[in-house]
């Protein structure tokens, strides 16, 4: 795969595997020599990474900036979906924003994360169309947020990857949702019936907004 992070899953198994390599061949040399360059070379394995790291020029960008996360863990439109919604409410996404989810404590909606086959064009569009509509449909979310537009994480072009290009999605949207605010990268809509849809104007929605966070 193309993502990082799925190194993640490899320091434990490797951790195990480079003990017990280790192990073995400190029983197989015995001699006081071989055990000091074999200790030297488990050192170097391991520092070597650090001390790369620590003259690279560039760095990722969440480092120095772990006091900032702590102050704002979620993201402007977290804020607003929080103010949005009550305990127990879900919310359906289109586009691809699982951290909505995490951020805002919302269940999802819909059986998928991402509407990625829903999207791109691909010979099951229809039958995973069908289903993210009968799944909208069926749990009637508080929020829904469409996430693309420019500086979203996977789709920025509204032109064909919008939700308006689902036409009985669209019409689903337009009857039963009203935009709350969009900013570029997501659009929140709030059922027409929810509580908390009239207490939020435009200074408050900036409020909420500069409450999130901003790594740009």
């Amino acid at each position: 795969r193309d993502y990082l992070h799925y190194a993640l899953l490899l320091p434990v198994p490797m951790s195990l595997w480079f003990g017990a390599a280790i192990g073995e061949w400190w029983r197989h040399w015995p001699a006081v020599r071989l055990r000091l360059v074999l200790a030297a070379l488990a050192l170097t394995a391991g520092v070597l990474p650090l001390v790369t790291r620590a003259l690279r020029l560039d760095h990722p960008p969440v480092y120095g900036s772990f006091a900032y996360s702590w102050r704002h863990p979620r993201s402007g439109a977290a804020e607003v979906l929080n103010a949005l919604t009550s305990p127990g409410d879900t919310l359906a996404t289109w586009g691809w924003a699982g951290y909505l989810h995490v951020e805002s404590g919302l269940r999802q909606a819909t059986r998928d994360a991402n509407s990625l086959w829903s999207v791109e064009p691909n010979p099951q569009q229809a039958y995973f169309r069908t289903h993210y509509l009968a799944d909208l449909q069926r749990s009637a979310p508080a929020v829904f947020v469409d996430s693309v537009g420019p500086g979203a994480f996977f789709y920025q072009d509204r032109r064909w990857q919008s939700h308006e290009h689902f036409p009985d999605l669209d019409a689903y949207i337009r009857q039963h949702y009203t935009l709350v605010t969009d900013w570029q990268d997501a659009r929140i809509y709030a059922r027409n019936d929810l509580p908390g849809l009239g207490q939020l104007n435009c200074v408050r929605l900036r409020q909420l907004r500069a409450r999130g966070y901003d790594l740009q």
